[in-house]
């Protein structure tokens, strides 16, 4: 006895892509603006966290939001107090997404998938930018303490696409031989100051390329017994 079964492909290509990329059950999916908006959660996260500790923005000169800024620590001001640069990006494969995904919502006799999505880890560096030593040294304490009490970034510190992320947060330890490579690199008239390294991963750009397909009204299977 043999059996055939006959499905079209089109009815293998509804079901099986049907697989969301997840991390930690949240979906990680969000557009390409969100390199832009994992510097401004690190904003939110630690000026939400410093706001009002009177003592603290005393001693550091940190008086609003604006002091803290995205970018490296040659081009900050002298108005900025603490500079997140953005030095390294990397795919993380370990999540890459498995292929083509469905887009949720749609109905009727058109099904849309979409592009894979790429997930990213950024590497950035944090640099206090104060005329006192002392002062940066507490500025580099406060920090180090508010991104170890928030190791998974939830809301409301995601902004923008990616509001309704998680992101972690993880310090990174680098020779003195790899900081002073970066700092050559990034800085050429300033003489290097102390900064903290860290890795932000869970940030997953949406592929802008959409598939649309006829949805399968109905399967025929034939059998046949010899």
């Amino acid at each position: 006895m043999a059996d055939s079964t006959q499905v079209s492909n089109l009815f293998l290509l509804h079901y099986l892509p049907k697989i969301s990329f997840h991390y930690h059950g949240v979906i990680l999916i969000s557009d390409y603006n969100a390199v832009r908006d994992a510097g401004r959660s690190l904003i939110k996260l630690i000026w939400d966290n410093v706001s009002d500790d009177g003592p603290w923005r005393k001693n550091t000169g940190i008086d609003s939001e604006t002091q803290i800024v995205l970018s490296s620590p040659e081009t900050a001001l002298e108005q900025h107090k603490l500079s997140i640069f953005l030095y390294r990006i990397e795919e993380d494969t370990y999540l890459r997404s498995p292929g083509w995904e469905e887009i949720e919502g749609d109905t009727g006799r058109t099904a849309r998938f979409r592009g894979p999505t790429m997930s990213l880890r950024l590497f950035y560096m944090i640099t206090p930018h104060s005329k006192e030593d002392e002062a940066n040294h507490i500025i580099i304490g406060r920090v180090l303490q508010i991104f170890n009490d928030n190791p998974v970034l939830r809301a409301p510190f995601p902004q923008g696409s990616l509001s309704g992320c998680e992101l972690k947060l993880i310090f990174t330890s680098l020779s003195i031989d790899d900081m002073n490579k970066i700092w050559g690199i990034i800085s050429k008239s300033r003489p290097y100051m102390p900064s903290l390294y860290y890795e932000v991963s869970g940030i997953g750009i949406e592929s802008s390329r959409v598939m649309e397909t006829g949805r399968v009204a109905e399967v025929e299977l034939s059998l046949s017994q010899k």
